[in-house]
């Protein structure tokens, strides 16, 4: 039987690694339509769902630590700019700090989750 702060830290992986493959499919999606779509949206794609197909706990702390950066670099961005329209600002920083959330959670489970328990099935 595990502790309630494995099943906290197990749900966090899995909340972490599905947002971003969410943005993933969401974003492919949209270059597909509007017919863009190209080898580095496929390579965007295949980032996102890194950490699941080879479930590691090293990849998922490089993971969170590269999308924190990455997108801590567009929050600060999204300050310095903040002339442009109101309503596009606010969907961003919603997603961005969807994305430093669900960052935080994949090191916090990597860390926190025991090496036997760690594999999704």
């Amino acid at each position: 039987m595990e502790s309630a702060a494995q099943q906290k830290a197990w749900m966090a992986k899995i909340f972490g690694s599905c947002y971003f493959i969410l943005l993933g499919f969401t974003y492919a999606i949209m270059e597909l339509v509007s017919g863009h779509f190209s080898f580095a949206d496929l390579c965007v794609l295949l980032w996102a769902c890194l950490p699941i197909l080879i479930n590691k706990r090293w990849l998922y702390v490089v993971f969170g630590g590269v999308n924190l950066l990455v997108w801590s670099y567009i929050a600060l961005g999204m300050m310095v700019i903040s002339g442009g329209d109101a309503v596009g600002l606010l969907f961003m920083a919603i997603i961005t700090a969807g994305a430093v959330v669900a960052s935080l959670l994949l090191i916090y489970s990597a860390i926190s989750i025991s090496e036997k328990r760690f594999s999704l099935i």
